[in-house]
């Protein structure tokens, strides 16, 4: 637990980051320790409410359990003219809404952040925390295409209206659709929001893409496929998707083939013919038989069969003769 009664001359404030919320967050400096920090504080106006002040109290009291470079660290409180300072460790990241890496990741970047994220998040399941409010703000990357989760003080609350993020993905389009039904939220629900954040990477990224090797398409597919899973309408599919991504290897593992299946090798232009049948959904490869075609080649068959039956018995008798 962070110290409850840090000096406020310990701190300096550099410059305010953001007023969003019930907070406002300042970038500060940490005299003792000279590193960075981010302060923060609630709005005046809502200092003596009680649910945002038992907002911040349940962010801390997460935080203080998810030690974890997943995570940012609680460091303490301070007063300062009569108002209370939270103060956190400084992440180096974005968030994936304003993130400046996220136009230059590649497919491979993207799907091993997502594993990335369903492991921190499904550490925090392991403390009995449910994030509840995750969207493309809440989620920063790093230089070094690492997570780090943050705003674990409001769990979801059925917004009135879907509130916009310019350039992201709010916490009310990555909601569960179980949610606006009136049924409880569970671990799942946050598997679901990463699952809506993961499209908003692919698509923010899908005209950056280079040219990747043929091997390298099989496993991004089947990678991709295993994530689009998290943002099923069933529950038990998300937790499945979830437990195939929290395994560090998990790319890896998408190299190797489907046991039991036997691999083809189709040429470029069997591939476009199968293409072009997907995108006029027709399933079949082969054009089915219309009932006329089929009635006109059973004619045939018997036509036949009976000339060349006739054909035979002539040339019996004649042989006979």
């Amino acid at each position: 637990m962070g110290d409850k009664n840090l000096s406020a001359e310990r701190f300096s404030f550099t410059e305010k980051m953001l007023s969003k919320g019930i907070r406002e967050q300042f970038l500060g400096f940490d005299n003792k320790t000279n590193l960075p920090v981010v302060i923060e504080k609630l709005h005046d106006s809502l200092l003596e409410d009680p649910q945002s002040r038992a907002a911040i109290t349940a962010e801390i009291s997460a935080l203080t359990l998810l030690k974890s470079p997943y995570f940012v660290d609680y460091i303490g409180t301070f007063e300062k003219q009569n108002k209370q300072y939270y103060v956190f460790n400084f992440a180096d990241g974005q968030p994936l809404t304003s993130a400046d890496s996220l136009k230059i990741l590649s497919t491979r970047d993207i799907c091993s952040f997502i594993s990335k994220v369903i492991r921190a998040v499904a550490f925090a399941h392991s403390k009995g925390i449910i994030h509840g409010a995750l969207s493309s703000d809440s989620i920063l990357i790093t230089p070094a295409n690492e997570p780090i989760i943050i705003g674990f003080n409001a769990q979801w609350v059925e917004p009135i209206t879907g509130p916009g993020i310019i350039n992201g993905i709010s916490q009310y389009a990555c909601a569960a659709p179980e949610l606006f039904q009136g049924e409880p939220i569970d671990e799942s629900c946050d598997f679901y929001a990463i699952g809506k954040i993961a499209e908003f990477m692919f698509e923010t990224t899908k005209h950056n893409q280079p040219q990747i090797h043929a091997s390298q398409y099989i496993e991004m597919t089947r990678a991709k496929e295993i994530i689009s899973l998290l943002c099923s309408t069933q529950r038990q599919h998300r937790f499945s998707a979830a437990q195939l991504l929290i395994d560090p290897d998990f790319l890896g593992s998408m190299r190797t083939p489907v046991q039991g299946n036997v691999r083809l090798d189709l040429s470029k232009r069997e591939l476009r013919k199968i293409a072009k049948r997907l995108r006029t959904n027709k399933t079949n490869l082969r054009k089915p038989i219309s009932e006329k075609t089929k009635f006109y080649t059973t004619f045939a068959i018997k036509f036949f069969a009976i000339l060349l039956l006739g054909i035979t018995i002539l040339f019996i008798i004649l042989k006979l003769g």
